[in-house]
C-alpha cells in the first residue's frame, strides 16, 4: 500500500492484478492451442495477440465463488496486500467470442474497445503503488472496470441475438446468391446458347450407291450468352462459394464444401450437362432425314459437349471433344438430293438410343440412322429447353430445401 493510497483501492488493485495475471495465463494457453489461437474468418487465417485474448476473456471469465482470499502482511512500516482468486472460462463460449471478434472490421468500436482495454490492463500490471498516487490508481481501476464492462457488453452483443441475426442474414445471402446464379443458368445457360456451332461442307466424293460427304465443324463458347453467364458467376461466386481458391482467391472453407456436396452430391459443384453432339440432315421441310454420328478408327461414339456451370471462365465453362474437326460420313446416294440443310445439335441421347426410341433404323454399323415412315421433327429428340429447365430446377429445389449455408 503506497503512502497516498487507501486500503480499499490497495485491495482493488491487488485483485485486478490477480485477474489480469489469470487472464494473461489464459492468453498464453490459447496461443499455444492451435484450435483457439488460429481461426478462420472471411479474411482468411488470422491470429490474435495474447493481450487481446486476455481482454476478450475478461468478458467470459467468472470468479469462482469462495475462491477469493485477501491477506494483509506488515513489512516494517508498509502494509502488503496479497489476493488470490480463481476464474473460470467456458472454452466453447470463448471460442465463439474469438471468432465473432475476428469477423468485425478493423476500425469497429469493438476493436477500439479491446485495444484500449489491453493498454489499461498492461498499465495495471506495471504500476508501482508505492510511487503511484491514489488518484492515478483510482482512475486506472475505474478505466479497467469500465473497459471490461464494455468488452463484456460487446461480446454479449456479438454472441447474442445480434450475432445470430447477422449469421442468419449471411447464410440466407449465401443461399440466395447461389439461387440467383442458378436462375441465370436456367435463363441463359442452355448448351445450345452458350456454344456456337458452325458447319460447312468442304468435299463430296461419289462411290456409286453411296456418297461420302466431308463437313468442317467448329464449336466455340458464344461471346454473348456464355459471357453473360460467366459474368454472373464471377459476381455471385465469392458469396456462395468462398471455398474456391482459383477464381476469387479466397481461402478454403471445408464447411461450405460440405454444404455444396449436400446439394450437388458427388463433388464441390457437380452441376454439368454432358451430352453427345450429332449431325442432323434435314429435308426441305425441316424434318430429320438422317441422324449422323461422327466416327473414327477405334471410336464408334459421337463427340460430346460438356458444360460445367460451376466454373467462372468461358474456357472452363465449355469443354468438348470436338473443336476443329472434319466429319466424314457416307450416306446412300439417293438421299443426297433430299438434304435441305444440315445442323449440329446437342442430343439428350446417343444416336443409337435415339434411333431405337424414335423408330429409326441404324445403317452401316451405326454410322447414321434413317427415319422409318414419317420423319421425326428435330425438336423431338434434341436436348430441349424444357428438359434443361427441369434439370436446373431440380438443383434449385435442393438449394432451397438444404440446411442453412455455413
Amino acid at each position: 500500500m503506497g503512502s497516498s493510497m487507501t486500503p480499499e483501492n490497495t485491495e482493488r488493485l491487488a485483485f485486478e492484478k490477480a485477474r489480469a495475471s489469470a487472464l494473461r495465463k489464459f492468453g498464453t494457453y490459447v496461443r499455444s492451442e492451435n484450435v483457439l489461437s488460429t481461426t478462420e474468418t472471411s479474411r482468411g487465417i488470422e491470429e490474435i495477440s495474447r493481450a487481446r485474448i486476455s481482454v476478450l476473456a475478461a468478458g467470459e471469465a467468472q470468479l469462482v465463488g469462495g475462491s477469493k482470499t485477501v491477506h494483509r502482511e506488515m513489512k516494517g512500516e508498509a502494509v502488503v496486500y496479497h489476493v488470490e482468486a480463481r476464474f473460470e472460462i467456458e472454452p466453447n463460449g470463448f471460442e465463439e467470442t474469438l471468432r465473432a471478434y475476428l469477423e468485425t472490421e478493423g476500425d469497429a468500436p469493438m476493436n477500439r474497445t479491446v485495444r484500449d482495454a489491453a493498454r489499461t490492463q498492461q498499465r495495471l500490471q506495471e504500476i508501482d503503488p508505492e510511487s503511484a498516487g491514489d488518484g492515478e490508481v483510482e482512475s486506472l481501476l475505474s478505466q479497467a472496470e469500465s473497459a471490461y464492462e464494455q468488452v463484456s457488453g460487446a461480446v454479449e452483443s456479438l454472441n447474442g441475438a445480434a450475432a445470430r441475426s447477422k449469421i442468419g442474414r449471411e447464410r440466407r445471402r449465401r443461399k440466395n446468391a447461389l439461387l440467383r446464379y442458378m436462375h441465370a443458368v436456367k435463363e441463359q445457360g442452355h448448351p445450345r446458347d452458350v456454344v456456337s456451332m458452325r458447319l460447312s461442307r468442304s468435299d463430296i466424293q461419289d462411290h456409286g450407291s453411296e456418297v461420302e460427304l466431308t463437313y468442317q465443324a467448329r464449336l466455340n463458347p458464344s461471346s454473348g450468352e456464355a459471357g453473360r453467364l460467366t459474368s454472373t458467376c464471377r459476381q455471385t461466386r465469392p458469396t456462395w462459394a468462398p471455398d474456391d481458391s482459383k477464381d476469387n482467391g479466397i481461402i478454403g472453407r471445408p464447411a461450405t464444401d460440405g454444404w455444396l456436396q449436400q446439394i450437388f452430391e458427388d463433388s464441390y459443384l457437380d452441376f454439368e450437362v454432358q451430352k453427345p453432339i450429332l449431325l442432323y440432315m434435314l429435308d426441305s421441310g425441316g424434318d430429320v432425314l438422317l441422324v449422323v454420328a461422327k466416327t473414327s478408327k477405334g471410336m464408334m461414339s459421337s463427340p460430346d459437349l460438356r458444360v460445367q456451370y460451376g466454373h467462372c471462365s468461358e474456357d472452363n465453362l465449355v469443354q468438348t471433344r470436338l473443336w476443329d474437326r472434319e466429319w466424314e460420313v457416307r450416306i446412300p446416294t439417293r438421299y443426297l438430293g433430299q438434304i435441305g440443310s444440315v445442323a449440329l445439335a446437342v442430343s439428350r441421347e446417343d444416336y443409337r438410343e435415339l434411333a431405337g426410341k424414335n423408330g429409326f433404323k441404324a445403317i452401316d454399323r451405326g454410322v447414321y440412322a434413317q427415319g422409318a415412315g414419317n420423319a421425326v421433327a428435330l425438336s423431338r429428340f434434341t436436348y430441349s429447353r424444357t428438359r434443361f429447365e427441369a434439370f436446373v430446377g431440380k438443383y434449385m429445389r435442393r438449394v432451397r430445401s438444404a440446411g442453412s449455408a455455413p
